[in-house]
């Protein structure tokens, strides 16, 4: 057996047939269809009671598909979809055609098959094997008999004639064998394998130059956008073609060994061997044992691939790699739907902005149903994940009954937190308000955004709650303007003389200061210039201080408390020490400064995910955040309570600290479902490079004439995108 390879081989006639079978079958069909109240089938439409008992029993049971939950927009009545009319023309053809061809394939000493190109299928079964998935028992014996196919001729037949060749019979016997478990094909013993080795060793090839091409279309990536994910596929690209590498040198090594000594062949032949064996190193992977060595070759390339190109490390790589568009300029990554200045949808014009939501509605239902056809790469079609803004534009559009101007009632749209026995302000690991989730909708009709497909089960889902305008907009001004205020009423930047609030929030300024410009490592420059009673909201010394700053602003205060709690503040020319432990201030200080460091850490903390990681995050990543949210919250609450006790108003009870504690509560209980894998980030919601994109549609605005303020801008804005996507604009 160990040299029937290598002996001088007659030329083989090999007999190749190819049955095609095409079988086409096309329906076409035309419907007539409308929405339609029971009252409108019944007077209008003159159905029977019967037709229509019978319509609304299909369009009821198929709600969560569409067919009903769509309202009148004057009065609360169900419409259904009703198909009044339904033709169809069905083609259906059959052909089979059966080309036989014959051909030599011609083999010398050396074992160089000098047969044609593989076949597509056995490449493509390959591929399927090397993916790893593994194939049941019926694909298996069609794989094998198409494999039994290749190698004799066609189904069912003889092999080709006898064979020379010290292990062959010299006539047809059966096949061998197959090894247990193996998609190897099966063979004659007196017959040459050479057309099924190539078809694997061509796969593996293809199987190398498109990791190669993967490989090259990651390191392309620019630096700013690629993320750890697109490093990772880089490195397993390399693993992968390093271990198929090494594969090939020990084919390589064997071929040469068992090659034929240069005697044996004149010097043109021996010189066109050896051009064979560098150059088509998978044409020469002749083993010294068929049933040994391609069994373990081909196990070791499945063990290689079914352990990490499966189809779930395939999505796991891709959800790791999906990462959010809040970076690059946002005219690459948004689009301009509609332009309305304010004096457009005032009280008088309300229609006009129902008019709008009307068709936005329309809009996006056409564009998830009929999708976006791209020329030559077929249909896209969109999912609609979240409508995001600030909450006054969710209360707007949404028109929600429950939103954040509701105080003393029901203030959320998720749930039913502020309204009898639910406090919104419990900010434990399981609120009181937690089972009300979901349970009743937040308005008395609903909007049209909620009619856009998405989700069936509770429309109120689709509005996301935006982290940018929670913490940086609201209860992250609070803090750090409490938090400032309230180091002020500890004693902390008190002198000797000149002890007014002005001269105090002057020397906090010059500590914060300091911090961003000799001890913060960040480049962000602040835009705030001075702490004043008006930009903290501070008029009186009972009021609730709160900063309204830009987001950045916001963010290096939270990292300045955090700094401050952990060093101390700045007296003489250096800082005091830690607050934290309670060495430096008096005793009952240190609850409060534990606890705005907590906050401030967790704030950061949460942020520093959302933004880092992709829209998916793994498991611990998703608890890390979740904790994270909750730090803040719980720190917030408790020191709303301790300076209360203390009769000092700071810390107000927002409902957007309610928000906050949503994200803990959305993650606990995601990870409460022991299967869960990927967790959607909350930057889903995130609207503040959406707020940046508004800007600059706004300094559009600014050189038009004010009679003519949409038009114009809206043909200032195709002008810009012309210059970004095909000048090379940064935006």
């Amino acid at each position: 057996m160990a040299t029937f390879f290598h002996t001088l081989f007659l030329d083989e006639f090999v007999r190749r047939v190819n049955i095609e079978k095409r079988q086409t079958q096309e329906v076409k069909y035309r419907c007539r269809a409308r929405w339609a109240t029971e009252d409108k089938m019944r007077d209008e439409m003159k159905y029977k009671e019967q037709r229509i008992k019978a319509i609304k029993e299909y369009c009821e049971a198929r709600a969560a598909q569409g067919y009903t939950g769509r309202y009148d927009k004057y009065e609360k009545k169900t419409k259904y979809w009703v198909e009044e009319d339904l033709e169809f023309e069905w083609e259906k053809s059959k052909q089979e055609s059966v080309a036989e061809n014959a051909e030599y394939q011609v083999q010398d000493s050396d074992g160089t098959d000098l047969m044609t190109d593989p076949n597509a299928t056995m490449n493509f079964d390959l591929t399927e094997a090397a993916l790893g998935r593994l194939l049941g028992a019926s694909r298996e014996s069609r794989i094998r008999a198409w494999y039994k196919f290749l190698a004799m001729g066609k189904r069912g037949c003889k092999g080709p004639g006898p064979a020379a060749g010290p292990s062959g019979s010299g006539t047809g016997g059966k096949p061998d064998k197959p090894a247990a478990n193996t998609l190897l094909p099966t063979v004659l013993k007196n017959e040459l394998p050479s057309t099924v080795i190539v078809q694997y060793l061509s796969g593996i090839t293809k199987r190398v130059n498109k990791m190669q091409e993967m490989k090259e279309k990651y390191e392309a990536i620019d630096d700013s956008n690629r993320s750890r994910a697109h490093s990772q596929i880089v490195v397993k690209c390399d693993e992968h073609m390093s271990a198929l590498e090494k594969i090939h040198d020990e084919a390589k090594a064997k071929g040469k060994a068992k090659a034929a000594p240069k005697s044996a062949a004149p010097p043109a032949k021996a010189a066109a061997r050896k051009r064979n064996w560098e150059d088509t190193w998978y044409i020469n992977f002749i083993p010294t044992d068929y049933t040994e060595t391609a069994q373990r070759f081909y196990e070791n390339l499945q063990q290689k691939f079914s352990s990490r190109m499966d189809d779930s490390y395939i999505l796991d790589l891709m959800l790791d790699a999906q990462f959010h568009n809040s970076k690059t300029s946002t005219y690459r990554t948004r689009m301009l739907h509609t332009l309305l200045p304010k004096l457009m949808y005032t009280k008088a014009r309300a229609h006009v902005f129902d008019t709008w939501l009307d068709q936005l509605r329309e809009d996006a239902t056409a564009l998830l149903e009929d999708g976006i056809a791209v020329s030559g790469h077929g249909v896209y079609y969109p999912v609609c994940v979240a409508f995001k803004g600030d909450a006054p534009m969710i209360t707007k559009a949404g028109y929600l009954s429950r939103a954040f101007h509701n105080l003393g009632n029901p203030c959320c749209w998720e749930c039913l937190a502020g309204g009898p026995l639910l406090p919104f302000e419990d900010c434990g690991r399981r609120p009181c308000w937690e089972p009300s989730m979901y349970t009743e909708r937040p308005w008395h009709r609903p909007s049209p955004i909620a009619e856009i497909p998405a989700f069936p089960d509770a429309a109120e889902r689709i509005f996301r709650k935006d982290p940018f305008h929670i913490y940086k907009q609201s209860v992250g001004g609070s803090f750090v303007a409490s938090s400032l205020i309230l180091m002020l009423d500890l004693g902390y930047y008190a002198e000797a003389q000149n002890n007014g609030l002005d001269a105090l929030l002057g020397r906090a300024y010059e500590d914060f200061a300091f911090f961003v410009k000799h001890e913060w490592t960040g480049s962000i420059v602040p835009f705030i210039k001075h702490f004043t009673k008006t930009n903290l909201h501070y008029p009186r010394a009972d009021a609730y201080p709160y900063a309204r700053l830009k987001g950045s602003d916001i963010m290096l205060l939270t990292r300045w408390l955090a700094f401050l709690m952990e060093h101390g503040p700045r007296v003489q020319g250096a800082r005091i020490g830690s607050l934290i432990d309670g060495r430096q201030q008096q005793r009952d200080h240190q609850p409060f400064m534990r606890h705005i460091a907590r906050a401030a850490t967790g704030a950061i903390a949460f942020f520093h995910i959302m933004h880092t990681y992709g829209l998916w995050h793994p498991r611990e990543v998703a608890q890390q955040l979740g904790e994270a949210a909750f730090a803040f919250t719980d720190s917030y609450s408790y020191l709303a309570e301790i300076c209360h006790r203390r009769s000092l108003n700071r810390f107000s009870l927002v409902p957007s600290l309610h928000y906050m504690h949503h994200f803990w509560v959305d993650v606990r209980v995601k990870l409460e479902d022991p299967s869960a894998k990927w967790f959607l980030s909350p930057v889903i919601g995130n609207s503040e490079p959406d707020e940046d994109y508004i800007g600059k549609i706004c300094r559009l605005s600014r050189r038009v004439h004010p009679k003519r303020t949409a038009a114009r801008t809206i043909d200032r804005f195709l002008i810009k995108m012309h210059f970004v996507l095909h000048e090379g604009s940064d935006g």
